[in-house]
């Protein structure tokens, strides 16, 4: 894989031999966080058959949406066998990244403080999965989240006098 560096940030640039002959894919680092994030995954992904790095963007990529200038703006998965964790590496989705709804998938752990920084987030659901531990103070943070679901699993809320006052958070 070679890499390229300029104004726009990262673009990786691929070599793939399909049938004898050479194509040349791009993807920026938002397809490769996503793509970093299927291969950590140990359920049945059928449904993320095209998940592929063949392809151009994520934008085709079943459960992603993307805004007119192609950045991933959503990540919705629901009732599909995953079988991994909550994904730590979406840095690169920071200042798009408005929805993130990943319920009944079979997630385990505990939820990464890397949520935090997903700036534009305002609708988060991780409802019916296995997870467990503090649920991350971020949380509280993100400056545009609306919508918080988390019920269906095995959290426990932060009781650190720390938090902000005007911020509460329950599991239901």
């Amino acid at each position: 894989m070679t890499t390229i560096r300029g104004q726009v940030g990262t673009v990786h640039l691929l070599l793939r031999e399909l049938g004898g002959a050479l194509f040349i894919v791009f993807f920026g680092n938002q397809g490769e966080a996503l793509l970093l994030w299927k291969r950590s995954l140990n359920g049945s992904l059928e449904a993320l058959y095209d998940w592929d790095p063949t392809n151009v963007s994520p934008c085709g990529w079943f459960g992603i949406s993307c805004s007119p200038d192609g950045q991933v703006e959503g990540l919705v998965l629901q009732e599909i066998d995953l079988l991994g964790a909550v994904p730590t590496n979406l840095s690169s989705l920071s200042s798009s990244l408005n929805r993130l709804v990943l319920t009944g998938t079979n997630l385990t752990g505990s939820i990464p403080r890397e949520i935090g920084v997903l700036a534009e987030l305002n609708y988060l659901d991780l409802s019916d999965n296995a997870l467990s531990g503090l649920i991350p103070a971020e949380l509280c943070a993100l400056p545009k989240l609306e919508q918080l679901y988390l019920n269906s699993n095995h959290l426990e809320i932060d009781p650190s006098p720390n938090r902000e006052p005007n911020k509460t958070m329950t599991t239901a």
